[in-house]
């Protein structure tokens, strides 16, 4: 007969600082650190739903958990979790031009892109920075992380988008977007059972500085 609940996220964020540690001699390293923030926060909103699982406290408690079940079931993307869970706990649905929304479509999209990886053309700057021979398009995710400052694209740079997000800077900006999306959700709630719980699965969260933007 089961006898509790083991939470995996804040074990995982921990596996990613360690990652991020590693990064800064192995930049491969920062690709790990970015799959394990994207999979710790969705192991976050997963853990959540849980808590709340048995929860008849408050309206806000129970919505929290159904919004957030149904969403799992229904195979939501993790930044549309996140958004109804906001909604649940504060009244307020987040919109997709919040900077906090962008930065964790980037984050997903980056993860989506690293795990299920196609071939990408090569590309070119010149020591102006401008892109020529038919450069592709910047994906979205990476024009989010140059915004934020945690990508400095190199002049004379020859090669892929791909391989500008493998630096320690991007890894520290996944690792922040993922606690600070945790940390916002905690902070916002209405319902005093509902923050206390969330303060609770959020009080330990490592951290290793400031957002890279």
């Amino acid at each position: 007969m089961p006898i509790g609940t083991i939470y995996h996220s804040g074990h995982v964020l921990l596996l990613a600082r360690a990652a991020y540690g590693r990064s800064i001699a192995s930049k491969s390293e920062s690709e790990v650190c970015i799959l394990l923030c994207a999979a710790a926060l969705e192991g976050f909103l997963n853990e959540t739903a849980h808590a709340f699982s048995d929860a008849e406290e408050s309206e806000s408690a129970v919505a929290l958990a159904e919004v957030l079940a149904e969403a799992e079931s229904s195979h939501l993307s993790p930044v549309v979790k996140f958004r109804l869970a906001a909604f649940a706990v504060s009244g307020r649905f987040p919109r997709r031009g919040d900077l906090l929304i962008q930065r964790l479509t980037a984050l997903v999209k980056l993860r989506n892109s690293l795990m299920h990886l196609k071939p990408e053309p090569i590309f070119t700057l010149d020591e102006t920075h401008v892109l020529y021979e038919m450069p592709p398009k910047i994906p979205s995710e990476v024009a989010m992380l140059i915004s934020d400052g945690a990508i400095k694209v190199p002049e004379n740079f020859t090669g892929s988008w791909r391989q500008l997000v493998a630096t320690p800077e991007v890894a520290k900006w996944a690792y922040t977007v993922a606690v600070d999306a945790m940390q916002w959700l905690t902070s916002a709630a209405n319902d005093v059972i509902v923050r206390e719980r969330l303060e609770f699965q959020t009080q330990d969260l490592p951290e290793i500085g400031k957002n890279a933007g």
